[in-house]
């Protein structure tokens, strides 16, 4: 009798439907066709032949550089070309697509006499491919203003910037005046004029004028001279006013950068403070006072040891009002807030006599915490504006509008620059605040109403705490002290 040895061996089993359906993919020159998954976000997958019944598919065209897709074909041929190809794998298929060169057209750009028209920030091309969107934008020379486009589809749209979508040869330029100057407000029609040419001419004073400024052109030494403070001169307040961003630049005799963005001893957004050569330096920061951007001020208390200069640049040229005052006799430079601020404690306010507000300072003033917004959480999910700026629903802004308190409901969420008026410095210790108000939270901040530009997800607060008067950025889900103001009328 034979003996057999038998080996069993173990192979893999691929199960394939008797109902499979097979996709057959006709590659293109030029391109590639991938296949993805049919969800949300789709992943790239084999392009398998077999297929389950009713199983779903995206086909994806992916054109060589240089390329675009301008049709698909086979079962495909009912997408359009801006689309992805959705496939129910209910029989069998057949994919294919067509790619061609994208067409260049045409960018003809005339430049004006006193300004220049930049595309996407840069030199414009001469020509570009079918479908970019080039963003148009002009500088024009100081002096002069853009006015309206000339040429292509917006013909004479005063839009400025425009985005140009690029699908035929296109012909812009711009159409720019010079800007109609007016009068100084005032005789002195150009630098200081402190009474004679060390400031002796007289104990204090005043004066204002109008300074061109000019556009910095992303160098930020590029600044005009406003004036010199001499040496000697005792108290001094000097603010610039534009509608426009600008920047205060301040210097010593041998050129050392005192206020200067970003290179100086104060050069933050917000107000600081410094001392420097025997005198104090306060500078607003360069968001500015809390009015408006192009609203800084420099304020340099004691008595001047040395020339100093004073520059000033803009983001886009034009003119400011410069108003300054010397002599340590003006309320500007006064920093007496003992007759300043009066209590009363009835009704629990502080009433600012000099900036004509009144100030909430009942116990709340203390004690009730609020977010800027609400909506931060959607605000920081989808970066939608409209989310970000709503301050309604249980916020700092909603209960200073609902507050009814002292006999008056027109109270409001105080700006930066109001909430920076009431900080002293002249007291020694936390808080610093006139000592009219009893009220005041010194472990943490109060809201302001003023965003902070340089981010949708932040606003500027005050903490009273610190006697620089510092204006911090905060995100607008933290919750800070509210403290409200109302105009006196």
């Amino acid at each position: 009798m034979k003996n057999y040895r038998y080996m069993v061996v173990s192979l893999p089993l691929f199960l394939i439907s008797a109902n499979a359906y097979t996709l057959t993919i006709n590659q293109p020159t030029n391109g590639e066709l991938k296949c993805a998954t049919a969800n949300e976000n789709p992943v790239i997958i084999p392009c398998k032949i077999n297929w389950e019944p009713y199983e779903k598919l995206l086909i994806i065209a992916k054109p060589d550089d240089g390329y675009t897709l301008y049709e698909w074909r086979g079962n495909c041929s009912n997408t359009f070309p801006s689309a992805d190809c959705f496939l129910n794998m209910d029989s069998n298929k057949v994919v294919s697509a067509g790619f061609e060169k994208v067409p260049m057209y045409n960018l003809t750009i005339t430049q004006p006499t006193h300004g220049k028209i930049y595309c996407n920030g840069g030199t414009c091309k001469n020509q570009y491919p079918k479908g970019t969107k080039v963003s148009l934008s002009v500088i024009t020379e100081s002096g002069y203003e853009f006015v309206k486009w000339d040429g292509g589809y917006w013909g004479e749209s005063s839009e400025h910037p425009i985005e140009v979508i690029i699908s035929e040869n296109k012909t812009y330029s711009a159409i720019i005046k010079k800007i109609a100057t007016e009068e100084p407000p005032q005789s002195n029609s150009g630098g200081f004029d402190f009474g004679g040419s060390d400031g002796s001419g007289c104990d204090g004073g005043s004066g204002t004028f109008q300074q061109q400024i000019e556009y910095w052109n992303n160098d930020p030494e590029k600044a005009v001279t406003v004036g010199t403070i001499p040496k000697d001169l005792k108290d001094i307040y000097i603010s610039l006013k534009s509608d426009e961003d600008v920047d205060i630049r301040l210097y010593d005799v041998n050129g050392k950068k005192i206020v200067h963005w970003p290179n100086g001893i104060l050069y933050d957004y917000g107000k600081a403070t410094t001392a420097y050569n025997g005198v104090t330096v306060e500078y607003s920061g360069y968001n500015g006072d809390g009015t408006g951007l192009g609203h800084e001020y420099i304020k340099i208390t004691g008595e001047t040891t040395c020339n100093l200069t004073m520059k000033a640049y803009g983001y886009k040229a034009g003119y400011a009002k410069v108003h300054y005052e010397w002599g340590g006799d003006t309320d500007d430079t006064s920093n007496n807030k003992t007759e300043q601020f009066v209590r009363d404690d009835i009704k629990e306010i502080v009433i600012d006599t000099k900036n004509n507000l009144v100030w909430q300072d009942n116990v709340e003033a203390k004690s009730v915490k609020k977010k800027w917004s609400v909506m931060y959480d959607t605000c920081v999910a989808t970066g939608a504006s409209s989310a970000c700026q709503n301050v309604n629903g249980n916020t700092a802004d909603y209960y200073c509008k609902s507050l009814n308190m002292g006999g008056y409901s027109d109270w409001r969420l105080p700006t930066i620059g109001e909430l920076q008026s009431i900080v002293d410095n002249s007291q020694t210790t936390n808080p610093y605040i006139p000592t009219a108000f009893k009220n005041v939270a010194t472990n943490y901040g109060y809201w302001s109403s003023t965003a902070d530009s340089g981010s949708i997800y932040h606003a500027m607060m005050i903490s009273f705490m610190f006697s620089d008067g510092m204006a911090h950025s905060f995100t607008k889900g933290t919750e800070n002290y509210v403290r409200c103001v109302r105009d006196k009328k």
